[in-house]
């Protein structure tokens, strides 16, 4: 894997950071997660030292999932941010854990307790896991928390009964916050279809979708779609701060 990204950053221009899958260290299956004592790392583990040193021969920043455990043993699914020069900027911990068609994860991992928002080229861009896109309360809280410009969101998502809906919860997700929004998937058989969707779409600005092939896709974000999407229609300005009021008021 880290071969592949270094070849592929090497023969592509102006690449600034690459996003891979959750758990994108091990199989996501329950037999990997059975072995989790000894899959699971560290921030301070091979993993990370690799995607580190990998972050900055190449000059991106790159953000990768993996079983996390910490000082006190607990198991958590974790997508870790490195900078350009191989710092850590910080770890997401999967705040929902998924335990419904191909997914097995609360018998081994624990949910987090925080977020992780951080600076790339002018954009504020925050982190969410598979399962978490489901919640759209959690999701306005964090974009509008950290006024957050794009939202990466690796995934895991097999050809299960959740399968058909995810496409139509990025979609909303994209657009009832205006953000870009980035869910990238494993690739490979019963794998596949990443989807990157634009802050709005219409017939000039539409969503792409990647098949089942392992490989660098290059996608532009751009801060005048932002800009375009949230002053043609102004849901920002125009949403209550508190509908308390409304939604206690006796119908009429």
């Amino acid at each position: 894997m880290i071969t592949s990204i270094r070849e592929a950053c090497a023969t592509t221009p102006n690449v600034r950071m690459v996003v891979l899958p959750e758990l994108s260290t091990i199989e996501y299956s329950e037999r990997a997660f059975s072995s989790l004592d000894e899959l699971a790392e560290p921030l301070d583990g091979e993993s990370v030292s690799a995607m580190a040193e990998l972050a900055q021969d190449v000059g991106v920043t790159v953000v990768f999932g993996m079983p996390r455990i910490s000082a006190s043993g607990r198991y958590t699914i974790s997508q870790v941010a490195l900078n350009a020069q191989g710092a850590l900027i910080g770890h997401y911990d999967k705040v929902h854990v998924a335990q419904f068609g191909a997914s097995a994860e609360k018998r081994w991992f624990d949910r987090g307790e925080h977020s992780l928002v951080f600076e790339a080229d002018g954009f504020r861009v925050g982190v969410v896991i598979c399962y978490d896109m489901r919640f759209p309360t959690y999701i306005h809280g964090l974009v509008q928390r950290h006024q957050l410009d794009v939202v990466l969101h690796p995934v895991a998502f097999t050809r299960d009964g959740s399968w058909p809906s995810w496409p139509a919860f990025v979609t909303a997700r994209a657009l009832e916050n205006q953000v870009y929004w980035l869910s990238i998937n494993r690739a490979g058989c019963g794998w596949g279809g990443s989807m990157v969707c634009p802050p709005w779409v219409d017939d000039e600005r539409e969503m792409l979708r990647f098949d089942e092939t392992e490989s660098l896709r290059v996608v532009t974000l751009s801060r005048d779609a932002i800009a375009h999407a949230r002053a043609t229609y102004p849901f920002r300005e125009d949403a209550l701060a508190d509908y308390t009021p409304v939604l206690s008021a006796d119908p009429t």
